[in-house]
């Protein structure tokens, strides 16, 4: 339902940015408006690639890939188990650190509280099972 509302929301916000852009085309009117405009025409594509599912950030455990999208607007990230060096699992995070010393952090927010024990069970499953090094810490000392 909230999908729907996004994408009706969306498109109501690009409608709106097409008449106001033809009503400032019209002569007496200020150009001020235009960065305005824009905002809201973006804001409406914004809501409907959100209200389409292609802004939802997961994680994903599939046979010995990770695929994680950390942000709404970031693409896929595929982990494989050759790649990863360590685990880190801290109450509101997850810390993965790739060969090469990059760390990529996901960030759990308070809104998926009832599903952060479920994804850490099955990160700390999946590591035990490919032999990658798993550390819990409950602070970031």
């Amino acid at each position: 339902m909230v999908r729907i509302l996004q994408i009706i929301f969306g498109a109501m916000c690009i409608t709106i940015a097409a008449i106001w852009a033809v009503y400032m085309t019209m002569p007496g009117i200020g150009n001020g408006y235009w960065i305005a405009t824009a905002f809201i025409f973006f804001f409406g594509l914004f809501q409907i690639y959100s209200g389409m599912g292609y802004a939802a950030r997961y994680i994903e455990i599939d046979g010995n890939v990770i695929v994680l999208k950390r942000s709404a607007l970031e693409r896929k990230i595929a982990l494989v188990p050759d790649r990863l060096e360590r685990v880190e699992i801290l109450p509101l995070s997850i810390i993965f650190t790739i060969n090469d010393g990059r760390r990529i952090t996901i960030r759990f927010g308070m809104s998926v509280a009832a599903s952060i024990d479920c994804i850490k069970d099955a990160v700390e499953e999946y590591a035990t099972g490919q032999k990658i090094e798993i550390e819990e810490r409950s602070d970031l000392q």
